[in-house]
């Protein structure tokens, strides 16, 4: 019902971080794989204002990568077809936040980076979704080829503020930063195959 989804996402942009937060973005996914896009046509845009709300960031890139994840893993005719019609959009989406917060978290060596470095990691996710399965011809797209700069791009600032940074952040930021470049390196393999 309608009732439901709303209060799930109120749950989500009402808890910060943590596994509460992550235990709703995995019920939100479940409960879009089968809703969308007819039963709850606003998910996409709500997911993505609250991608842009400094203290919702995190939950709303989770739910969001667990939603286009059980998006693609439809393989439905008419789910392709939404997964391809949403991918750009999303797909944009997920690089302007991986770049915003690859760079946030080189910028600044505190705790808001750990948390920039974690929704960069998390919009590498979704981009690589998005290119990989919801971008028909990779070789085509303009912003397949942009994200996969854009990565780079994010990647190199991360690699740069590990090395200047405390060395109990630097640790933290060099496993987002592996895991960043793993994501990029099965998203190149996976567009090949």
């Amino acid at each position: 019902s309608v009732i439901f989804r709303n209060s799930l996402l109120s749950a989500l942009f009402a808890e910060r971080v943590g596994p509460v937060s992550l235990q709703l973005a995995l019920v939100i996914a479940r409960v879009a794989r089968n809703d969308l896009p007819t039963r709850w046509p606003d998910l996409l845009d709500r997911l993505r204002s609250g991608l842009l709300v400094p203290e919702t960031c995190i939950s709303a890139a989770r739910a969001l990568h667990y939603v286009t994840k059980a998006i693609a893993s439809r393989r439905l005719p008419r789910d392709v077809r939404y997964l391809r019609q949403v991918a750009p959009l999303l797909l944009d989406l997920a690089r302007a936040e991986m770049a915003k917060h690859a760079s946030a978290a080189s910028c600044h060596p505190s705790g808001a980076s750990s948390s920039s470095s974690e929704v960069a990691l998390i919009c590498s996710k979704i981009a690589r979704t998005c290119v990989v399965v919801g971008v028909h011809d990779i070789s085509s797209s303009d912003s397949a080829r942009a994200f996969f700069a854009d990565a780079l791009s994010a990647l190199e600032q991360l690699v740069v503020s590990c090395d200047s940074s405390p060395a109990h952040n630097s640790r933290q930021q060099a496993s987002v930063t592996e895991s960043m470049l793993a994501s990029l390196a099965k998203t190149v393999v996976r567009a090949q195959g």
